[in-house]
């Protein structure tokens, strides 16, 4: 996994030009390494990008899917 490199990603993945074509961003993570890790909305996101490295990660029970939420006051 290679840290610290940085790429222009799109600020929120709702944004209508990678919603119309989000494959150029996906190609050039998977030219630095096939797992990325970004921050999206304050939150650190970890992008998988090749299915050898994502079947293992969603075989692996460390792993979580869920987002961490503040609580409520």
């Amino acid at each position: 996994m290679t840290a610290g490199l940085s790429i222009a990603h799109p600020s929120r993945h709702a944004d209508s030009d990678f919603l119309s074509d989000p494959y150029p961003f996906y190609s050039k993570l998977r030219t630095i390494d096939p797992i990325y890790k970004g921050i999206v909305l304050k939150y650190p996101v970890w992008y998988v990008t090749e299915y050898k490295e994502a079947a293992a990660i969603l075989k692996d029970t460390r792993f979580k899917n869920r987002i961490p939420l503040p609580e409520a006051s």
